[in-house]
């Protein structure tokens, strides 16, 4: 996809799932040594796991039950603050590795990096490619998601009628050159803009020095704070693909997809984002998500069985 540039999401991915076994190997009483990279001319080799016997009384993972809770919750936020349990619990930001973890609560920050991370829902309407890219994984209905397990499922947007009726409208291309003239991507970016700023927090995940075994990292690191989320009843949700267009146009000079308009107000984007989180010059970000209290999800996307040669 356009934005997985350098392999950088699905690296992150492959990190969540690490961190994933890792958890559940102390379900069977297993310990995972995990080895990133063991062949330095096959990078699509991103791991080999060995495991070993753990003691008897090993004690299960306390986030081995949230694996398969876990999800992305677009409801509204609650703007309450984290209890001293849940800021214990999620633990401080910091430095791990090269992998740095940043939070913001106050209501002001939280409505500049809302504003900016729903920039992106502008620049991927208004451009032909990154619009065919978008629903071209939408899943429609129940029966299609369940059939496909993968896309983006309809029910998950949280839209209600009237908003699902414009995003239907909003496939079809020749009514969304009409609505670009009329600057409905702007009227989806406000209203995306005021949803992301609500919750009790944003987090931000940088990294002190691009490199695919950071990647890998940072997605455990991520999967880590979302499964502590989830084991707290705290809703998640990522925003994050503005920081992934600014990291791939920063990076390829050559870029012939997006007009200079766009490329400006991503890259304006991230420089809001930088400044709202207090980011020092080293660090690049990549992950950013809201945290809160919110409903449960109306819907989840099916989960693929894994696949055993």
């Amino acid at each position: 996809p356009y934005l997985n540039f350098m392999q950088s999401g699905s690296l992150i991915a492959h990190g969540a799932l690490l961190k994933n076994i890792e958890i559940a190997s102390s379900k069977v009483g297993l310990i995972p040594k995990i080895k990133l990279f063991p062949a330095p001319d096959d990078l699509n080799l991103v791991s080999e796991i060995s495991f070993e016997n753990g003691p008897p009384a090993q004690q299960i993972d306390s986030l081995f039950e949230f694996i398969s809770k876990r999800a992305t919750n677009r409801r509204p936020y609650e703007n309450k603050k984290f209890s001293e349990r849940e800021n214990t619990l999620l633990g401080e930001a910091g430095v791990f590795e090269d992998v740095v973890l940043h939070f913001i609560t106050d209501p002001e920050n939280k409505k500049l990096s809302g504003a900016a991370g729903s920039a992106v829902e502008i620049i991927i309407l208004e451009n032909k490619l990154l619009h065919g890219y978008l629903f071209k994984d939408v899943m429609w209905s129940k029966k299609q998601e369940r059939k496909e397990r993968h896309g983006l499922y309809i029910k998950t947007m949280e839209f209600n009628p009237i908003q699902q009726f414009l995003f239907k409208l909003a496939s079809n291309k020749i009514l969304m050159r009409i609505a670009v003239k009329i600057h409905f991507p702007y009227f989806i970016a406000k209203q995306d803009a005021s949803l992301y700023a609500s919750g009790s927090a944003m987090c931000l995940f940088t990294l002190k020095k691009v490199s695919s075994e950071n990647f890998v990292k940072l997605g455990m690191k991520m999967q880590e704070i979302w499964l502590k989320a989830t084991s707290l009843g705290l809703a998640s949700q990522p925003v994050t693909a503005i920081l992934f267009l600014g990291f791939k146009l920063q990076n390829d000079q050559n870029d012939q997809t997006l007009s200079q308009k766009h490329k400006n107000i991503a890259f304006e984007s991230c420089r809001t984002i930088f400044s709202a989180f207090n980011l020092s010059s080293s660090e690049i970000p990549f992950i950013m998500f809201r945290i809160g209290h919110a409903k449960d999800p109306s819907a989840r996307s099916s989960r693929k069985e894994p696949a055993i040669e």
